[in-house]
């Protein structure tokens, strides 16, 4: 049963299929409930950070895990690494040790990543391709994936 009238095309319709493709991970077409309650947790911590008022100057989140950010940065920068560095802080990255396990972490962090304005379009192995001021480009973003240390990083490739 939908519960979204109207086409794909037009209005909530529209609205509807882009939430689709950002927040079904799995890609079979529907949300889970884990899928959903990603959508709620984005669309209320945006409705949340809008209500704040001024922009704070840290960033929650674990910075030790990440390499070759500015702390600065992460809090003031609207560039597509730093939007990715604060989606990256939310996540755990000390688990990954293959690269099946960097890939499922990545798509794990998409709904992070759009909520930060990261358009990832694509997500294989320990890198993610996304689009970089209206160009595709491959980034790796998981530094030793294998070497039982890894690391959040943004090398372009």
């Amino acid at each position: 049963m939908s519960i979204v009238n109207g086409t794909a095309g037009t209005g909530i319709g529209a609205i509807a299929q882009q939430l689709l493709q950002v927040f079904d991970t799995n890609r079979d077409g529907q949300l889970t409930t884990e899928e959903f309650t990603a959508v709620l947790n984005n669309v209320l911590g945006a409705a949340s950070a809008a209500g704040e008022g001024a922009p704070t100057t840290s960033v929650p989140g674990r910075s030790d895990q990440l390499t070759g950010f500015s702390e600065v940065k992460i809090a003031t920068s609207h560039s597509t690494k730093y939007r990715f560095a604060r989606a990256a802080m939310q996540f755990d990255v000390s688990r990954v040790r293959t690269k099946a396990d960097a890939e499922a972490l990545l798509n794990q962090m998409r709904p992070a990543m759009a909520a930060q304005g990261l358009d990832v379009l694509e997500v294989k192995g320990d890198r993610i391709r996304v689009s970089h001021e209206g160009t595709p480009i491959w980034v790796d973003v998981i530094r030793g994936t294998e070497s039982g240390a890894p690391m959040f990083q943004w090398l372009p490739v």
